[in-house]
């Protein structure tokens, strides 16, 4: 998957290779970040937990409580 189909700024890449998960921006040598990417990758940056969901309209009350989550 790549950043077309995503958010302004979410990051070019998205990797998975064994157990490591990857967000790559990607830019020319003197290419610089937008706001919004360097948001985005502060955002990612601190992540502590990964997890991979699959969610359906009757797990909505689930999936509140997830995102409520602090």
């Amino acid at each position: 998957f790549d950043s077309r189909h995503s958010s302004l700024g979410f990051p070019d890449l998205v990797m998975v290779k064994g157990h490591h998960l990857l967000f790559a921006e990607i830019k020319r040598q003197d290419g610089r970040l937008s706001k919004e990417q360097a948001k985005w990758l502060e955002a990612l940056s601190r992540v502590e937990t990964i997890s991979a969901c699959l969610w359906r309209p009757s797990d909505w009350q689930t999936l509140e409580a997830v995102l409520r989550e602090k």
